[in-house]
């Protein structure tokens, strides 16, 4: 499971009482630095250790980095606990700029090293990156560029993955951090995601506001005309494309009529590959966006033959009731709890295939993907090895102006060949000016095959508000104790409570007995229907 690091001291492990954080969430995107965000009561023994902007905080899944960054904001509360908010390590890039310099004819991997070069030539050596692995690459390879001070970050988000896409990838080997341009995460995962299996909720967005059906594409200056006056002439596509400065695809006019954008290339001199470009660009831009937010069980805890989830991962998506047909999707947003693997949230986003917005691409590619990686982790039996059965302890505290609230709650996991067991179970304390309510919550889930087949939900509580108040969720009746009286209460009509039977020192009252009978040993009062009492010999 999970283990969070500061400096090399540890901060958390569920499994050791005393190294325990309060509600852990790591929160994810792609070519973002990502945000770690936790509690730390003031008994944790390393609670003095976390410094703003020094501290090094690093995050490992059963032995595995999966994130490292340092903290950024610290806010302590009554000397009780501090909350704490910790950026990603991609975010060392804003912490140097790129002085004015000027590239011609340069290559996406040499443009990209020497961006990083700067980088480090400005911070110390905790910050600093080694470049990997470049699979990103231009049409003709010959890029112009220019900077003038901009801030690391932004420079290779606006002059490379806005220009030409991919992703930034940190990863750490052999106490080496590389920091890798890709055009594609190397991630795959065999889980597939589907309601009945491990969707717990679903939402889908799609947007539209990107797509256009014309382009006209503009390279690079021609002049370097400045004032009011000026013309900004650009390379155009007009010598060779029968005198047209622009680009349009029939079928999206036909159906949506003329969209046109204007995109600027500044690196591209021949109107040979501006064409080129401009039509590269505009077939990305013909359709629309759909991006899905899941929450979502990870199966990987209790199955060992199944990838977890991770940023940049491809997935498989089922849901024929969201036209879903087992579509090819990448994860691009991940909130993971470190404290309760049933809060995962991903989201998955896809550029539809085709106008009509139908899912037809064939997923052959990616089951070979998901085969090879699955054959690799048979070979290497270290990456197998998960423990069958997981189970969990959990607390945090939260505070308010109007209340304490206080959990403490465990997850087991228990999983079989075919079949999966979850349980959760929790107890909460919250105390307000006026109540204090203590609430027992069991949630149970049986999978087998893939299928949830029973899931039971329950919850207890009691609560002192001048009286003693206790009620389930499994019925419609709470106990209601007052320092003169005793209550059994109705709450089938949620907005009309009805006391049915009351004990008080001079009273003992049944209200609208229903048939029902007070029954006494082997005799029993009964109503009848002519509205007399009968007393009787009771038989079962």
């Amino acid at each position: 499971m999970y283990r969070v690091y500061c400096d090399g001291h540890l901060l958390h492990d569920s499994n050791l009482e005393d190294y325990t954080l309060i509600s852990p969430t790591l929160n994810l995107e792609v070519n973002m630095a990502g945000q770690f965000d936790f509690q730390i009561a003031n008994d944790h023994i390393n609670y003095d250790r976390i410094i703003s902007k020094k501290s090094y905080i690093e995050i490992y899944d059963d032995g595995v980095w999966i994130w490292s960054g340092r903290p950024i904001t610290i806010k302590t509360a009554m000397k009780l606990y501090k909350t704490v908010t910790c950026e990603g390590e991609l975010s060392f890039l804003h912490d140097s700029n790129q002085r004015l310099d000027e590239y011609h004819d340069i290559s996406v991997r040499d443009y990209f090293e020497s961006i990083i070069s700067k980088h480090n030539a400005c911070v110390d050596s905790s910050k600093q990156f080694v470049v990997g692995n470049v699979t990103v690459a231009d049409s003709n390879d010959k890029l112009y560029k220019y900077s003038n001070y901009e801030d690391t970050f932004d420079t290779i988000k606006k002059k490379l993955i806005d220009v030409l896409g991919g992703y930034i990838v940190i990863r750490h080997e052999d106490g080496t951090r590389y920091i890798d341009y890709v055009k594609d995460y190397p991630l795959v995962t065999n889980q597939i995601i589907q309601i009945g299996s491990n969707i717990i909720d679903i939402a889908l967005e799609e947007t539209t506001s990107d797509m256009i059906s014309g382009l006209i594409p503009l390279g690079a200056k021609l002049n370097e005309e400045t004032g009011l006056n000026a013309k900004e002439a650009r390379v155009t596509i007009e010598s060779v494309n029968s005198g047209l400065d622009y680009i349009v695809n029939d079928d999206a006019v036909e159906r949506y009529g003329l969209i046109l954008d204007v995109v600027k290339f500044d690196d591209v001199t021949e109107p040979s590959n501006l064409l080129r470009k401009g039509q590269d660009e505009l077939a990305k831009r013909l359709f629309s966006n759909l991006a899905i937010s899941l929450n979502i069980f990870d199966r990987a805890y209790i199955d060992a033959n199944l990838i977890k989830f991770r940023l940049g991962s491809s997935v498989i998506a089922h849901s024929p009731k969201h036209n879903l047909d087992r579509q090819e999707m990448m994860i691009n947003k991940i909130s993971m709890s470190l404290v309760d693997v049933s809060k995962t949230k991903i989201e998955i986003g896809i550029t539809k295939k085709t106008m009509t917005g139908s899912f037809s691409e064939s997923s052959s590619q990616f089951n070979n993907r998901v085969e090879t990686i699955v054959s690799d982790y048979v070979i290497n039996e270290e990456k197998t090895v998960i423990n069958p059965a997981l189970k969990e302890l959990n607390s945090k505290i939260e505070q308010t102006a109007e209340s304490i609230r206080s959990e403490v709650s465990s997850n087991y996991m228990q999983n079989s060949e075919k079949d999966s067991f979850y349980e959760y179970v929790s107890s909460e304390l919250e105390q307000t000016s006026s109540a204090i309510t203590m609430t027992f919550n069991t949630q149970i889930t049986d999978i087998e095959n893939g299928i949830v087949t029973d899931k039971e939900n329950m919850s207890k509580y009691i609560r002192f508000d001048g009286g003693i108040e206790l009620g389930s969720t499994e019925n419609n009746v709470l106990l209601d104790m007052e320092n003169d009286e005793v209550a059994f209460v109705d709450t089938t009509n949620a907005s009309n409570h009805k006391k049915t039977l009351i004990i008080a020192p001079n009273r003992f009252e049944i209200v609208n007995l229903d048939n029902g009978l007070i029954r006494f040993e082997n005799f029993a009062f009964y109503p009848r229907e002519s509205g007399n009492l009968s007393f009787t010999l009771y038989k079962e």
